[in-house]
């Protein structure tokens, strides 16, 4: 199986919460890991990426990023992604922050 790394960049809004959504057709693949990227000057801000019913994919391992250093966050055993759109979110990063996340997915 090959790996697709899609990269999202995301831009906080004057409450330091950012959305951006991630394109569909991932149903039934696998996430392997997500890696956040911190911009300058961004606060320690928490990640979801979310589906329609408000369930949390990365199981809250995306809460209290770092402020300075790329992390990375290994999915729970083989997560197979839903048949549903799904939802970046960024909060608590500070007024018009910016960062990067990068998701791997086996395709």
């Amino acid at each position: 199986m090959d790996n697709n790394i899609k990269i999202y960049e995301w831009t906080s809004d004057a409450g330091g919460d950012a959305t951006v959504e991630v394109e569909s057709g991932y149903a039934g693949k696998k996430l392997n890991w997500v890696k956040t990227i911190p911009g300058a000057s961004v606060s320690s801000y928490t990640l979801t990426i979310v589906d329609d019913d408000a369930f949390d994919w990365l199981c809250g391992e995306g809460t209290a990023r770092s402020t300075s250093s790329p992390e990375v966050i290994f999915a729970q055993s083989d997560v197979v992604l839903p048949n549903s759109a799904l939802t970046l979110t960024v909060s608590g990063a500070g007024d018009t922050k910016t960062g990067t996340v990068k998701m791997s997915i086996k395709t």
